[in-house]
């Protein structure tokens, strides 16, 4: 997995680019997953591909800024397709590093069918889903504030599959 370390800042390319650096896994549609680890006191840029018409921010661990919204821990934050560069500010230095996963994409021009969590093309694949979670085909939920180690355990012992 691509690693880009600009001053204060760690950004892995799970899937998509982060500025030269390409993510090793191709994608069926247009995504961009980028996991940003941020000293008190950084900011990170990245330019949104023009493309991208839905993104979001998910806090791991710290808070950021961006534009005027603060993003607290294990809080999601939906943003907007306005200019070209998403700015992110970690000012707060009492926090300590902020953690957060960033995930973008193009529309996939597909039917749409939602029920609950689940999210597919038809209501016959959501009644699967359902089906295949009961049967934790998916994994089993966490508890958002496990340790990373914590939370490696419980992938391992409750595999998607």
């Amino acid at each position: 997995m691509p690693v880009v370390v600009r001053d204060d800042v760690i950004t892995k390319v799970i899937a998509g680019s982060y500025g030269n650096a390409r993510a090793s896994i191709e994608t069926l549609s247009d995504v961009t997953i980028l996991h940003v680890q941020m000293q008190p006191g950084s900011t990170w840029k990245h330019g949104m591909p023009e493309s991208h018409r839905t993104g979001v921010i998910y806090m791991r661990r710290g808070s950021i800024t961006v534009g005027s919204q603060r993003v607290a821990p294990h809080h999601t934050a939906y943003l907007n397709s306005y200019g070209d560069d998403l700015i992110v500010f970690n000012g707060d230095d009492d926090a300590g590093e902020a953690d957060f996963l960033l995930l973008s994409g193009a529309p996939l021009e597909e039917p749409v069918a939602a029920r609950g969590s689940m999210v597919m093309n038809a209501p016959m694949e959501i009644e699967q889903a359902y089906v295949d979670y009961q049967a934790m085909k998916m994994g089993a939920p966490w508890i958002p504030t496990l340790t990373d180690e914590e939370w490696q355990n419980h992938v391992e012992q409750y595999p998607s599959i």
